[in-house]
């Protein structure tokens, strides 16, 4: 006899969550108010788009930097992940002969030992080119994750651009009749 039991969606939830989830929820919401979790439209933008927050404060110069370095290590690697993959795909197929020179030889057949010394040096050519690609892969990928990372860090560190405080063309005259001009960049 087999006694079925009904489960609430309660006790469903609770083998999922842990005894401490609630206990730490709320110390969280204690420690920190809600308006230190309120998020701006500049963060939401450069989470979006690296760079784009930046423009939003009016930072130019950073919001160019931060993008082209998302751009071009964006770009590099997906170009880097493309070769990767062929390199693989090769030291797959030399595997595959390789593998197929065993069967051979395990059925009684013939194979000649320059094939074999062959398949096995392109094997290992390939399997060097898949981990240089490798190396170069991951540092794109590195590249990639840290410029948006510091983008992010960037937004929420600086200020929105004053306009009145940091004066972007500068004149200055000195007392011997000379006149200075400065042009400020932001960044």
């Amino acid at each position: 006899m087999h006694i079925l039991r009904k489960t609430s969606s309660e006790s469903i939830r609770s083998k999922f969550r842990p005894a401490w989830f609630r206990p730490a929820a709320l110390a969280v919401l204690l420690l920190f108010p809600t308006h230190a979790f309120a998020v701006d439209s500049a963060f939401v933008g450069s989470l979006l788009v690296p760079g784009l927050g930046q423009a939003h404060q009016g930072h130019y110069t950073r919001s160019a930097v931060f993008a082209g370095a998302a751009v071009l290590s964006g770009f590099g690697l997906l170009v880097a992940q493309v070769h990767y993959n062929e390199a693989v795909d090769k030291l797959d197929a030399q595997k595959r002969i390789y593998a197929s020179y065993e069967e051979t030889l395990s059925e009684g057949g013939v194979v000649s030992i320059v094939d074999l010394e062959g398949t096995y040096s392109e094997m290992e050519a390939s399997f060097n080119a898949a981990e240089d690609r490798l190396v170069w892969r991951n540092a794109f990928l590195v590249g990639f994750v840290a410029t948006y990372a510091v983008n992010l860090i960037d937004v929420l560190v600086s200020k929105p651009y004053d306009v009145e405080r940091d004066p972007r063309l500068s004149v200055d005259v000195s007392p011997t009749g000379g006149v200075r001009i400065t042009k400020a960049f932001r960044f």
